[in-house]
């Protein structure tokens, strides 16, 4: 049986995983800080990015 997942609101203890998962796939670009990138897009959409929490 696969692993059961929640997905919930970020939260802003979720800021130093949520770079490092970025930094391990190879999304982190030296020309955009992930800070200022995370808080632009809660300025948009409040909560997202989500974050998924397997049990």
């Amino acid at each position: 049986m696969p692993p059961a997942y929640d997905i919930r609101a970020y939260q802003p203890t979720d800021q130093t995983p949520l770079i490092a998962l970025w930094q391990q796939c190879g999304l982190l670009v030296p020309w955009n800080d992930p800070i200022k990138d995370i808080e632009r897009k809660l300025r948009v959409q409040p909560g997202r990015p989500a974050d998924t929490l397997e049990h």
